[in-house]
Formats: C-alpha cells, sequence, structure tokens
C-alpha cells in the first residue's frame, strides 16, 4: 500500500491543503481528520483497495446472520 507523508500547510474553506515531502499539494475534506489536526500538523496518508477486505466481511457477516437465523427457526420448530 503507498503512504506518503506531509505537512498541513493550511486551511481553505472545508478543504486541508497537506504537502506531501515531494513538493505536492493534495486537498483532504478538514470532516475526514482528526479534531487535534491544525496547521504544521505532520500527517500521513495510505492509500488502499479495500475491495476485498470488504467483500470478505459482507461475506462473513452473511454467513453469520444465515446461522443466527437457522438456529432461531431450529429452536422454534422443537
Amino acid at each position: 500500500m503507498p503512504s506518503y507523508q506531509g505537512t498541513v500547510d493550511r486551511f481553505e474553506e472545508k478543504l486541508a491543503v497537506i504537502k506531501l515531502n515531494d513538493g505536492t499539494e493534495v486537498l483532504w475534506p478538514v470532516k475526514n481528520l482528526a479534531d487535534e489536526i491544525t496547521a504544521g500538523s505532520k500527517v500521513q496518508i495510505t492509500i488502499s483497495d479495500n475491495l476485498n477486505g470488504q467483500k470478505e466481511k459482507e461475506a462473513m457477516a452473511k454467513t453469520l446472520l444465515n446461522e443466527i437465523l437457522n438456529v432461531t427457526k431450529q429452536q422454534q420448530n422443537l
């Protein structure tokens, strides 16, 4: 997973301007920052493809729900 380090340079309305160590500027929604982040704060941005992880979690949740529902139905039949 790519990871980038930088510093919050300034805030422009609802966006934080983060200057990465390579000089690139990234606009980041303030609502997605921790409350304690201020101008000058060091940050790290990690980019990941969580699609596979999300699909696995959904499949696990579905399996668990089905097991719970099946147990409940079996108990009702007793």
